[in-house]
């Protein structure tokens, strides 16, 4: 009972840590969301500006807007399961040590219980000298047998301790198969909180590959307007155009 609670106890203790990895994950992402957030809203800044030259673009970051805010609010979802699941693991940790301590309490009183029965045998040892001293004094008969009554007073005593003791082990015992029960179940309940935490984890990477296709789209759409752009500026300067036909005309004119 001992070494296994010394196992529950280590047991406990990483998963502990790994909860407080799970924890300071957690919080890198809704770090790294906070910044798709910001980044979003830059976006959003710039797309409301350019709206009158690109409806599409401004749909594009839009959408890429609400995506990252979705993003944010899932990463913060995460970061508030990551904190449950933190402090029930502090909780299971705490249960675990309490544990550990009440089977050191069971094996001292064990060890109690051996150093008893240690007694008992020695006390029948003696009782059997006794006896033997009995057999061959037979004129020592009346004050052997007082001894030997006497003695057998103290061992009624001690039986009666050892049962006393062996009762409070017993129920030692019971407590610490109530505990290792309680132990189970909330292990149960954090392999589902991790189960969840997992599945939020992966709708975030889905959302962060969309996010990351829609920003190559804007980035697309806006090179593509700046090329069109160019192409339809240059050949619209009338000036350019003049002084193109007289230089063309008469190159020595200036």
């Amino acid at each position: 009972m001992y070494i296994l609670s010394h196992h529950m106890h280590i047991l406990s203790t990483h998963v502990y840590v790994l909860s407080t990895h799970v924890y300071v994950l957690s919080t890198h992402i809704h770090v790294l969301s906070s910044h798709t957030y910001v980044l979003s809203t830059h976006v959003y800044v710039m797309s409301t500006h350019k709206y009158v030259m690109s409806t599409h673009k401004y749909v594009l970051s839009t959408q890429v807007y609400v995506l990252s805010t979705q993003v944010y609010v899932l990463s913060t979802q995460v970061y508030v399961l990551s904190t449950l699941v933190y402090v029930f693991s502090t909780q299971v940790y705490v249960l675990s040590t309490h544990v550990y301590v009440l089977s050191t309490h069971v094996y001292v009183l064990s060890t109690q219980v051996y150093v008893l029965s240690t007694h008992l045998c020695v006390l029948s040892t003696q009782v059997y000298v006794l006896s033997t001293q009995v057999y061959v004094l037979i004129t020592q008969v009346y004050v052997l047998n007082t001894q030997v009554y006497v003695m057998s007073t103290h061992v009624y005593v001690l039986s009666t301790l050892v049962y006393v003791l062996s009762t409070q082990v017993y129920v030692m015992s019971t407590q610490v198969y109530v505990l290792n029960t309680q132990v189970y179940v909330l292990g149960t309940h954090m392999y589902v909180l991790s189960t969840q935490v997992y599945v939020l984890s992966t709708q975030v990477y889905v959302l962060s590959t969309q996010v990351y296709v829609l920003n190559t789209q804007v980035y697309v759409l806006g090179t593509h307007e700046y090329v069109v752009g160019l192409q339809c500026i240059r050949p619209g300067i009338p000036w350019l155009s003049m002084r193109d036909a007289v230089l063309t005309v008469s190159p020595n004119r200036q």
